[in-house]
């Protein structure tokens, strides 16, 4: 979680995370270099805030112990025992406290970790990075870093939380190396440790010697020099002028042809209008052509029908047809309607139901993440993960990287609060990666099979909230020490506070 000033800095930093891939001896020159290189940092020390987490402050009595079947190499010792103190300072966040500790782990990783010699534990001069602490309390959790500004090398603790003791389960990050600890409260006092060193010396600068005075030849070769300056500084603003005169061409010449490309725009816009409009008036003088036409011919229709019937009725007065006959002859002839072959169709279209639209597609069920309620900082991220099976935000880790997979932070964290949401942590504006290696089931730390990967977009103008929605217990997991069989966890996480 270490910030890093320059660039060499990130070189140097990421060739000590190559060494810890390599074999055992490798590693501990790995862990020596990185150890060296990150020793400019930003003071992020800060007053931490009424909390949880000020349960922390004061004294405690630290006892680590080995699960040797996790080292690849036979330890000095399998327990190391010792003290740890907490400030009223934070480092991360103000629900942070920051603290040092006073363990040998040489008995467990050898001498890359120890403070220098001579050094009063937890006094002004204990400022070695190998000291430092940082802890939290969320709920009834508490987790504590060793070496927290380097993701490689330091040891992390998790486990339950009682107010005076705790106990739980430590691992050592990015290497080999795990356990359990109890921890046990000595006094509720805080103890006014070391700050992070801000790192840069302070110089003082010796008054310069008055100058000498010049000589004949001297101040000829500086009024030269001055002149010689002089005129091409004079020389420089003809040619920044000309730029910027160029410049307004150019933008000139854009503006112009812009204007040429819209009038050309809206020039072909007004005669594909004019087409249409002629062909829409063709298709309607068309359409009243066929109508007249259809009316003619109903007309036709119509006039022969009536001189057909004429014709019948004179034929039946000449015949001396009986008027009762004569009806029955009109009303069993055939009656021919009028045709309506341009708007029968029509009037059938009208009267008939269209046919019913197809179904609106069922929509998704809602998510059964539960909404948030607190609004995100603009330009800061915050990680929540939530467990389908069981109904719950969970605590764990996240790495933050870069797109190109380039480490930046590690070890953050997200929630298990009512919203689930993590710490909300600042960062520039950019493209970033969330990675998720591990989770708790149950009080044993279990490894994803496959990490977990979500890239995040920070803008400076918004908040950057990512959810993160898994099945634990369909999750595959692979094997280590507390899932030698590489099973899926089947153990709720523990509950939310006031759940």
């Amino acid at each position: 979680m270490g910030v890093f000033r320059s660039n060499s800095v990130r070189l140097h930093a990421a060739r000590a995370r190559r060494e810890w891939r390599r074999p055992t001896r490798a590693r501990g020159c790995g862990a020596i270099l990185a150890l060296t290189l990150i020793a400019t940092t930003a003071n992020a020390q800060q007053p931490g805030a009424d909390g949880p987490s000020k349960a922390l402050e004061g004294k405690w009595k630290l006892e680590l112990y080995l699960d040797k079947a996790s080292t690849r190499t036979e330890p000095m010792a399998g327990q190391i025992n010792g003290e740890i103190a907490f400030s009223t300072k934070a480092w991360w966040t103000p629900s942070d406290r920051f603290g040092r500790h006073d363990l040998n782990l040489r008995s467990f990783f050898g001498s890359s970790f120890l403070k220098p010699d001579g050094v009063t534990a937890f006094g002004p001069g204990d400022t070695s990075m190998v000291t430092e602490a940082s802890g939290y309390v969320r709920g009834d959790s508490v987790g504590i870093d060793f070496i927290p500004r380097v993701d490689h090398g330091g040891i992390s603790l998790w486990g339950r939380f009682w107010g005076d003791s705790a106990k739980g389960r430590w691992y050592r990050r990015g290497s080999d190396g795990e356990g359990h600890f109890v921890l046990r409260r000595e006094s509720r006092e805080p103890v006014d440790v070391a700050n992070i060193p801000d790192g840069r010396p302070s110089v003082v600068a010796a008054a310069p010697p008055p100058p000498k005075p010049l000589t004949r030849a001297e101040a000829r070769a500086l009024a030269k020099k001055e002149a010689l300056a002089k005129a091409k500084a004079h020389k420089d603003s003809l040619a920044v002028a000309a730029a910027a005169s160029k410049a307004k061409r150019d933008s000139v010449a854009k503006v112009q042809l812009a204007a040429r490309d819209s009038a050309r725009a809206v020039a072909a816009t007004a005669a594909r209008a004019k087409r249409d409009s002629i062909a829409e008036a063709k298709v309607a003088s068309a359409a009243a052509a066929k109508a007249k036409r259809d009316s003619i011919a109903e007309a036709k229709v119509a006039a022969a029908a009536a001189a057909k019937e004429r014709a019948t009725t004179r034929v039946a007065s000449a015949g001396g047809v009986a008027p009762n006959a004569l009806a029955a002859s009109r009303s069993a002839s055939p009656v021919r309607p009028a045709s309506n072959a341009s708007g029968g169709g029509g009037a059938a279209g009208a009267g008939a139901t269209a046919p019913a639209s197809a179904a609106p597609a069922t929509a998704a069920a809602p998510s059964a993440v539960p909404p948030s309620t607190t609004p995100g900082t603009a330009g800061a991220l915050r990680v929540r993960i939530y467990d389908q099976a069981s109904k719950r935000f969970f605590v764990t880790t996240y790495s933050l990287h870069l797109p190109d997979g380039h480490w930046m932070y590690g070890n953050l964290r997200t929630g298990n609060g009512p919203d689930g949401w993590g710490p909300s942590v600042p960062r520039p504006p950019g493209n970033y990666e969330i990675e998720i290696a591990n989770f708790k089931c149950g009080d044993k730390l279990y490894f994803f099979k496959d990490k977990i990967l979500k890239p995040v977009t920070i803008d400076s103008s918004a908040p950057a909230d990512v959810t993160i929605d898994v099945d634990l217990p369909d999750v595959p997991a692979r094997k280590s020490l507390d899932n030698p069989a590489g099973a899926s966890c089947t153990e709720p996480p523990p509950p939310q506070p006031g759940a």
